[in-house]
């Protein structure tokens, strides 16, 4: 209901991840809300009201890259490992 009644690509990306698993790079046309601001309540919905927060939403005139529309963007990502039980990652976008 909410999209446009016309085709268009959606996304379409390459990611290559080096040996290790540490570093990541995507490029390509990218959707912001599948790895950035996302909230885990969400994903218990389908068609959730839960969107991208009022930070990224006006982040550009013409809007942060998500649906309908996404954009070409390049995403990095970054693991690390402070101890066994703790492990997490640096991660950020251009767009």
């Amino acid at each position: 209901m909410e999209a446009p009644t016309s085709w268009r690509l959606y996304e379409a990306f390459v990611e290559h991840v080096t040996a290790t698993g540490r570093l990541s790079v995507l490029a390509g046309l990218y959707d912001l809300n599948s790895e950035f601001d996302v909230l885990p309540a969400a994903g218990l919905f389908i068609n959730s009201s839960f969107g991208i927060g009022a930070e990224l939403a006006a982040s550009r005139p013409q809007g942060p890259s998500i649906f309908p529309v996404t954009s070409p963007g390049l995403r990095v990502r970054l693991g690390f490992q402070r101890s066994a039980r703790y492990a997490g990652y640096l991660q950020a976008v251009a767009l």
